[in-house]
This record gives C-alpha cells, structure tokens and sequence, in this order.
C-alpha cells in the first residue's frame, strides 16, 4: 500500500490557495467512506481540520456541502467554481484572504518540509522535528475530541 500526500498547500484554484488540496481530501474522504477503509494516511479533513475549518468558514459552507460536491462533480475546477460562486467572496477577497492564510501559516513550510517538498538538509529535518514531534501531537489531540465531539 503506497502512503498518499495531498497536493501541496501552495497551489491554487480560483484564487486560493489550499482549496486544490482541500478538495482532494474531501475525493480522498469520499472514498476512504465509500469503501469502509482508512485513506486519509492520517490527515484530517474539513471542519476536523484547522486549516481546512478556516477556509470553509471563508468560502461559507462546510464539509458536508463540499463532500456532496465532490461526489456529484468529477472535476475539481467544478467543484471550487461552484463552491466560490456560492460563497459570494469576490476575487479581491479571495487573493486576500489567501495571502493572509500564506502569511499566518508561514508559507506552510511545515507541511512541505514534512510532506518532502522542501529540499534535503538540515533545515528540512529541523523543521520535520518541530511539526512532527512538538507540533502534531498538540493539533491531533485537538482534532480527536473535535471530531468525537462532533
């Protein structure tokens, strides 16, 4: 079995970023549902998720509208028009909002040092050990009595 790794935080659809990756997991949930199986490889996905909780609140939905998205439209683009349309956020408030998100999370140098896409070196290791071992297990917590609360 091959670990799966969204797409980087960084890319962008409709003037957003994250929404590429929120959208996939939202596809990869749908699945790990539809099958009775765990896809996730341990991430969290929608109003679970910080981020993720973040931008639902700005595009005004949740994770129950963008599963029933994903499971009608096949196609991502679809599905992050529809969503943007929905949530009347013009593209000056989506750019914003995103540069906003950049900054507050630190370019999410975290996620792409631990997700392999910031080069070998030290400086990935430094930043893998901070996210993975002081970081994560405070967020995953968090994110467990999220969800049995729920």
């Amino acid at each position: 079995m091959t670990s799966w790794v969204p797409c980087s935080a960084l890319d962008s659809i409709e003037e957003m970023v994250w929404l590429p990756r929120l959208l996939q997991k939202a596809r990869r949930h749908e699945a790990a549902r539809a099958s009775g199986l765990d896809l996730m490889n341990g991430y969290q996905y929608g109003n679970n998720d910080f981020i993720d909780a973040k931008f639902l609140g700005f595009l005004r939905t949740d994770d129950h509208r963008i599963s029933a998205l994903v499971r009608e439209h096949p196609d991502d683009r679809t599905v992050a028009y529809i969503v943007v349309e929905r949530s009347g956020r013009t593209a000056e408030e989506r750019r914003a909002f995103s540069a906003q998100i950049r900054r507050s999370f630190f370019s999410f140098e975290l996620l792409e040092a631990d997700e392999g896409r910031t080069p070998r070196g030290l400086r990935r290791t430094l930043l893998c050990v901070f996210y993975n071992h002081l970081m994560m297990p405070c967020v995953t917590r968090r994110a467990e009595r999220a969800r049995r609360d729920r």
